[in-house]
């Protein structure tokens, strides 16, 4: 069906919000203030009441807002009403179809009203404006059902691996499992250089706990900065990470777990502590059981105005030790997993965003006639 139409500017106007002083505002207030892309604080004076949208004017310029009530729109903002001649539910959802984000100019982003108005609209009469929008609501609250049941699937995704860690490292086998300190275990546990090196502008990668990734990978790529070869030689002495060592964070954002790939050549500052497993334990072994025991391993931590790990306490660590060929079997289950888990969570990403794309897609066929 073909809709008659009509320029947006003759069917509603653009108000203009007003600007709220510091004085006006409290965090307690009963009515919302309105920025470009949603609430931005309460107040307990209104401006405007009603049933309208808000269009972000400045900075977020474009985006629409359906609210209701008693609400104060900010000085970086548009407020439109519905009329005899528009519903406010069908102008909300031809709004968004129209996606005047594209009308945004200049260095702050802003939107002229009047190029808002020259905006050709179809207009059906008011009762087919409300049959429309109750197809689309019908339509959206379904891919939102779905979406909502994507959410809860990608909370067990993420929550799958830990429950297989929970059953590996804590199930009957590991009660049998020999525990050995870390010290004992490992060939060597050290930390990085504690004092600031002279850096250069180029050189051999220094790395900190910032640069350790999920899935236990270390960005050597990246680096913020560099020293000389001789500097690398003289760390080297106390630390320099090689293949297969297994890297934990120790200041900051405490327990963050790394292997060290072979080919890697970095240098550490004093934020990690670097563990070389013996013949006994691997590096992924450890890597895993490790990350079991975060929440452990975060509680470890000492201080106050800067907490941290201290190499005594890892040294005295103590973990469950396997048979290797049983540590193989483990890293191998875990391995697949988390390939399981990673594409599962790409797929779920792609879903979201094809729900996206089904919505405008709804609103595309609403607005020609076709719904």
């Amino acid at each position: 069906m073909i809709y008659p139409t009509k320029k947006l500017g003759e069917v509603v106007e653009l108000n203009y919000g007003k600007g709220i002083t510091k004085y006006d505002r409290n965090t307690d207030g009963r009515y919302p203030i309105y920025g470009a892309n949603g609430e931005l604080g309460r107040s307990d004076k209104y401006l405007v009441e009603g049933k309208a949208i808000v269009i972000g004017r400045k900075g977020s310029a474009g985006e629409v807002i359906r609210v209701s009530g008693k609400f104060w729109p900010s000085d970086v903002t548009y407020y439109v009403f519905g009329n005899k001649k528009i519903d406010i539910d069908f102008l909300f959802y031809l709004l968004k179809n129209i996606n005047l984000t594209k009308l945004a100019v200049g260095v702050k982003p802003g939107i002229n009203r009047n190029r808002v108005y020259e905006i050709e609209i179809p207009l059906p009469p008011l009762e087919i404006q409300k049959k429309i929008v109750g197809k689309i609501e019908k339509m959206f609250a379904k891919i939102d059902e779905a979406q909502k049941l994507r959410e809860e699937a990608k909370k067990d995704t993420s929550l799958l691996f830990q429950s297989t860690l929970n059953e590996i490292f804590s199930g009957p086998k590991a009660k049998k499992w020999e525990e050995r300190k870390l010290k004992i275990i490992c060939e060597i546990i050290t930390d990085g250089t504690h004092i600031s090196p002279d850096y250069t502008p180029t050189g051999i990668s220094m790395l900190d706990s910032k640069n350790i990734n999920d899935d236990f990978k270390i960005d050597d790529k990246n680096p913020s900065k560099f020293i000389s070869l001789q500097t690398d030689r003289i760390l080297s002495k106390k630390c320099k990470p090689k293949s297969d060592d297994v890297l934990l964070s120790s200041r900051g954002s405490i327990g963050k777990i790394a292997i060290v790939k072979k080919g890697q050549d970095f240098n550490i500052m004093g934020n990690m502590i670097l563990l070389r497993p013996s013949d006994k334990l691997l590096a992924k072994f450890l890597a895993n059981y490790m990350l079991f025991r975060t929440v452990e391993i975060n509680n470890m931590a000492k201080g106050t105005s800067q907490r941290g790990l201290y190499l005594n306490q890892v040294r005295n660590f103590e973990i469950p030790v396997p048979p290797i060929v049983e540590q193989k079997k483990i890293v191998t289950r875990l391995d697949k997993l988390t390939e399981k888990v990673r594409e599962m969570q790409k797929l779920q990403v792609e879903t979201t965003a094809e729900m996206k794309n089904l919505k405008q897609s709804i609103l595309d066929k609403a607005f020609k006639g076709e719904l």
